[in-house]
């Protein structure tokens, strides 16, 4: 389980540099219309904060310590091609969605966005799976999957159920339909979010994970 986990992150760090060389993620998408009314399915914000990417790197070995000493001087070699000096803000939110049952149950999940420059879209990453429910995303605030908000993206991460405010529950990892109707939900409270904030949000979405 553990090799999976970094071999994962190792997918996310390729990615990342992929997506900084070749720029096709990036479009002139149009914003989401959203209509003026109450949200549906956001609640709350439950934490917020700022990070630099060595926060990031640390996160990462907290959760793997033996990454840094099997891939750090790959990582090394790998991030002098990037530009690493930006900051991100990372609100993590609770919203509404369905447990498999078709009960309404309340999730959470975190959104992160680059500071002092515009988002060039929106990317939804699907959370690798997690055995300590203490490393889910609005538990540390950042996370390994939300890696290309460094790189000018808002990077869109939900919990899932059994994890975050949901935590007392058992993540239904059999429940394919329940999570991807969880992880769009996550979507729609983001949007929803960004509308109470005043931000726009794009229609346009790149999927991951």
């Amino acid at each position: 389980m553990r090799q999976k986990g970094i071999r994962y992150y190792i997918k996310i760090v390729v990615f990342a540099l992929a997506s900084f060389i070749f720029p096709a993620l990036v479009s002139c998408e149009r914003n989401m219309d959203m209509p003026v009314r109450e949200p549906v399915h956001f609640r709350e914000v439950i934490g917020q904060g700022t990070f630099a990417f060595n926060d990031l790197l640390s996160s990462l070995v907290s959760i793997y310590p033996n990454f840094n000493i099997k891939y750090g001087e790959q990582l090394k070699q790998l991030l002098r091609l990037l530009d690493t000096t930006g900051k991100v803000n990372s609100t993590a939110i609770s919203y509404m969605t369905k447990d498999p049952n078709g009960n309404e149950i309340m999730a959470s999940g975190i959104i992160l966005r680059p500071l002092d420059r515009k988002s060039m879209g929106v990317l939804h990453f699907f959370p690798s799976a997690k055995i300590d429910k203490a490393t889910t995303g609005s538990e540390l605030m950042i996370t390994f999957e939300g890696i290309l908000s460094f790189f000018g993206y808002t990077v869109i991460v939900p919990d899932l159920i059994g994890y975050g405010v949901s935590s007392d529950r058992e993540y239904p990892i059999l429940f394919a339909d329940n999570t991807g109707q969880v992880a769009y939900d996550m979507h729609l409270a983001a949007a929803e979010y960004f509308q109470s904030i005043g931000l726009p949000f794009p229609r346009k979405v790149t999927i991951g994970g």
